[in-house]
Parts: C-alpha cells; sequence; structure tokens
C-alpha cells in the first residue's frame, strides 16, 4: 500500500480503535504467559504488557503505525489480521533485541 493511503489509515478512528482492542487482547494474553528461558525477553514483554494495560492510548500510534507497516494492513483486514500484525510487532516495540534470544 502506498505510504499516503498507510497515512491515511492510521489516522482512521474506526481503525485505530480496533488496533487498541487488539493490542489489549495481546497484553492480557502476554501478562499470562508462563515463563521462559529467556529472561530479558520475558521481562521486556511483560513491562509492555503491564504500560498497554494501564494506558492503552500512549500506544495507540505506536502500534498503528507499526502493525499497518509489518501486516499491510487495510480498513477491510480481519481482526485476526490485526492481531497477528500486532503480535509481529510486539516485541520491536517492548525493545526485544537478538541478543535477548540467545
Amino acid at each position: 500500500m502506498a505510504y499516503t493511503a498507510d497515512d491515511a489509515l492510521s489516522q482512521d478512528a474506526t481503525f485505530t480503535g480496533r488496533i487498541r482492542m487488539s493490542m489489549c487482547k495481546a497484553a492480557l494474553s502476554i501478562s499470562n504467559e508462563a515463563r521462559t528461558i529467556h529472561n530479558n525477553v520475558d521481562s521486556k514483554r511483560n513491562t509492555l504488557a503491564k504500560a498497554v494495560l494501564n494506558d492503552p492510548t500512549s500506544y495507540v500510534n505506536r502500534f498503528t503505525h507499526a502493525a499497518i507497516e509489518a501486516s499491510a494492513l487495510t480498513s477491510a483486514s480481519t481482526d485476526a489480521q490485526l492481531d497477528t500484525a500486532i503480535s509481529t510487532a510486539w516485541n520491536g516495540i517492548a525493545g526485544v533485541t537478538t541478543d535477548d534470544l540467545a
């Protein structure tokens, strides 16, 4: 999708509302994840989950832009596609690096 279309989508109130709900769904799921051997990953993911749950509005723009670019979303994208895009963007926004996965 062209950047102008992506930008217009990122400003669509209905679309950003759907992103907010997807973010909250992901945050709840992540906050209930079992710990793994990657403590830094768990910590960063859980810290972001807590922050999103406490103030989702402050994260909507970040997730909206990242999700649109990660998955070429449109206003017609399904909720499942939004969930996948949010999941794809989560670690990057949380600051997880390849060093954390070692």
